[in-house]
């Protein structure tokens, strides 16, 4: 009984050894394995980041869409802009117009009245002169009726003195009579051409007044067709100010989609970049633990191979006891 309890102690030894080499093995092994499966497991939670919003290409058309309506609305506005500016300048030469011919028209209507208003006074001396001259006859012809001659060439004639009073009284007579009927007749004269004079100031002046009041109402004319014009001009400002605006909001919105579509593609650029390495660590530690289950299965190869258990002893068996 002895004697087989220690050949059973020793085979115990030779064959834990070769387990223990068998589990090392297996365990690099494992451990390899284990590796390659966190890492192939590992991108989920490496790469935690959500994604940006994605706008789709129907939402960047119709805000490219949105965005060039308005800039041609704002176009068309400012041709019209520019339109009403050119004829407000136009206009604006009108009214300088009109109311240079309206001063000038005034003017010229004050001086006609003047120019009336002198001759009306010429006619009126001429008038006056004429009936002094009038008077101055009529009184003649009284004084010479009251002293019992009626203008009587013969009887002044007759009652001279003598020779040289009769050749006096008749120069004097002839004197009276030609003086005081020429007067009369140029005064009468005069008179009639300063009244044809007035009639022609006075129609002068009724053309002047005519021509002022033609040229005050194009000046008027001229005026409202400029501020007709200029609140026109205010209500496109204003329109395309408004247009402008939402111009710059299409603009943003625009460019928000857009900015969107790129953080969204950057997104992707840099979740396939980061994909990519670690699907790189993934590969490069499947090739370690390949390469050291490799060398691992080098080592067993070329380890020796364990010795064989010893023979068991020769067995001493003593008969009958």
């Amino acid at each position: 009984m002895h004697r087989r309890l220690t050949r059973q102690r020793a085979e115990i030894p030779a064959f834990s050894a070769s387990r223990i080499g068998s589990d090392r093995a297996a365990y690099g092994w494992i451990i390899g394995l284990v590796t390659a499966l966190l890492l192939a497991l590992s991108p989920a939670a490496a790469w935690s980041e959500d994604p940006p919003p994605n706008p789709t290409d129907e939402q960047i058309d119709q805000a490219q869409a949105s965005r060039d309506a308005q800039a041609a609305e704002v176009g068309r506005l400012s041709g019209l802009v520019a339109n009403a500016e050119g004829e407000i300048g136009r206009l604006q030469i009108e009214v300088e117009n009109a109311s240079s011919a309206y001063i000038q028209a005034e003017a010229e209507l004050q001086q006609a009245q003047v120019s009336a208003e002198q001759t009306a006074q010429a006619v009126q001396t001429a008038a006056e002169a004429v009936d002094q001259a009038q008077a101055d006859l009529a009184l003649f012809a009284r004084n010479s009726y009251i002293q019992g001659s009626t203008l009587d060439n013969s009887f002044i004639l007759l009652d001279s003195n003598g020779p040289a009073d009769l050749v006096e009284r008749a120069g004097l007579l002839d004197s009276l009579s030609s003086s005081h009927l020429d007067v009369v007749s140029q005064m009468e004269l005069a008179r009639v051409g300063k009244a044809n004079a007035d009639s022609a100031q006075r129609q002068a002046v009724l053309q002047r007044e005519a021509a002022e009041r033609a040229a005050e109402q194009a000046l008027q004319q001229a005026e409202v067709t400029l501020s007709t014009s200029q609140s026109r001009l205010t209500a496109l400002q204003t329109e395309k100010a408004g247009y402008e605006q939402q111009l710059q909001q299409a603009q943003e919105a625009l460019l928000g989609v857009e900015g969107a579509r790129r953080a969204y593609e950057d997104y992707q650029a840099r979740k396939a970049a980061e994909e990519a390495r670690l699907r790189e660590e993934r590969e490069e530690a499947a090739r370690e633990a390949a390469r050291r289950e490799a060398e691992e299965q080098r080592r067993r190869d070329a380890a020796p191979p364990p010795a064989p258990p010893p023979p068991p002893p020769p067995s001493n068996v003593v008969g009958g006891g």
